[in-house]
């Protein structure tokens, strides 16, 4: 029958394997002897009948060290005595080194050796003659806590590419031509509103000032009606082909004045 693994047997397992829990062992920070080490109480367990696996056995290990700690170091002025329950894990007292402790159970409450197997940290990241506690910190996690460098955003902009650059200028001269041609259209609107009729008429209309400007005022002034005769022919005999005769010119709008035959006709 399948059953599940004891804190005695489990214990007694992790005591075969001196790598997983002695500071001195050569392979104490072999990431790979442990390993190695793990699959063959794996193996063991599980010649015993016991349903398990790598991850279930460093589970339970992890749990009876934490305990094993808590009974070994009691809060600050609790009566509370070491356990037989933990008997068992006595072998952990021999990783004692110099009276600090230097197994796989350091004083800040991490465990090492799960930090190591988890993170895949292997001796190359093991500083040579430092304590168990220092060696194995972990990285990301603090007692179950993420640290705030996992937490940390990158505050570096990244470069923009030439081709990112090279799309962003042609979009700026596209605008640039768009915004010119919609003031170019605007211009034209304008000037068509300005003045409707843009034919012959109108260029000759254009030339006839311009020719009126080079003389002198009251010299100007005087040609009008001469021209006005010139256009309409309110001096010819026969005006029966002529067009309607208009309304005096003035150079100023507000002086519009009806000439004397318009008048009789009326």
């Amino acid at each position: 029958m399948d059953r599940k693994i004891d804190r005695d047997t489990l214990a007694a397992l992790v005591e075969s394997e001196p790598c997983l829990w002695y500071p001195g062992h050569d392979h104490f920070h072999r990431k790979d002897k442990k390993d190695e080490a793990w699959d063959r109480i794996v193996k063991k367990a599980r010649g015993k009948g016991i349903v398990c696996d790598v991850k279930y056995l460093k589970c339970q290990w992890r749990s009876m060290r934490d305990g094993y700690k808590r009974s070994r170091n009691p809060r600050s002025g609790s009566a509370e005595k070491p356990s037989g329950f933990n008997q068992c894990l006595s072998f952990l007292d021999h990783a004692d080194v110099g009276g600090v402790r230097s197994s796989n159970i350091d004083e800040t409450g991490e465990d090492s050796d799960y930090y190591q197997d988890e993170n895949g940290r292997d001796e190359s990241d093991v500083p040579k003659g430092s304590s168990v506690g220092k060696t194995y910190e972990p990285k990301a996690f603090t007692l179950g806590k993420r640290t705030a460098q996992e937490w940390e955003t990158p505050t570096t902009k990244k470069r923009c590419s030439s081709d990112s650059r090279s799309k962003k200028e042609g979009n700026d001269k596209a605008n640039e031509r768009k915004s010119v041609l919609e003031a170019v259209e605007m211009v034209k609107a304008n000037a068509t509103r300005l003045n409707p009729f843009n034919d012959e008429y109108s260029h000759f209309g254009e030339f006839v000032g311009h020719v009126l400007r080079d003389f002198g005022k009251e010299v100007a002034r005087s040609r009008y009606p001469n021209i006005i005769d010139a256009l309409f022919g309110t001096n010819a005999d026969n005006k029966q082909d002529q067009p309607p005769h208009p309304r005096e010119w003035s150079p100023y709008s507000d002086e519009v004045e009806v000439l004397e035959e318009d008048k009789q006709s009326d």
